[in-house]
């Protein structure tokens, strides 16, 4: 009975080189390979990391908003700031935790194993997991 081929996985198919084969006793590469840093051996994993979570459902935002107030007058251009004479009002700097998730019980929520060219962007929904004001 032949043996089912290995599972294939983003780690697999990526151009990141694998140090230690799967077929390679420990032995053997212990004995072709001089010591290195942890920032070495730790390093195909750094560059995995951006390949296998670009459909994150988490982001952390970090913004800086301000509350802008025009000068007075009949001839104001709103689109366009003047140090001198436009002020800022308040400002707030800080991060939020946001979340994306996909309603299952949503009525609209096609059957993606029926329908091949459908996706899930458009039924994503976003939720506001925790807030971080910055305070220096």
């Amino acid at each position: 009975m032949p043996s089912a081929p290995p599972r294939k996985s983003a780690s697999c198919t990526s151009s990141v080189p694998a140090r230690l084969s799967p077929t390679t006793p420990p032995a053997i590469f212990a004995a072709r390979t001089l010591p290195t840093g942890d920032n070495v051996r730790e390093r195909p994993y750094t560059n995995l990391y951006a390949k296998l979570t670009t459909k994150s459902n988490t982001f952390n935002v970090h913004m800086r908003v301000q509350v802008l107030r025009k000068r007075t007058g009949s001839n104001v251009n709103v689109a366009e700031w003047n140090e001198d004479l436009d002020t800022v009002v308040a400002e707030h700097r800080g991060s939020a935790l946001i979340g994306r998730y996909v309603d299952a019980s949503d009525p609209n929520l096609p059957d993606f194993a029926t329908k091949a060219d459908a996706t899930m962007d458009n039924y994503a929904r976003f939720s506001i997991v925790s807030t971080i004001k910055f305070a220096p």
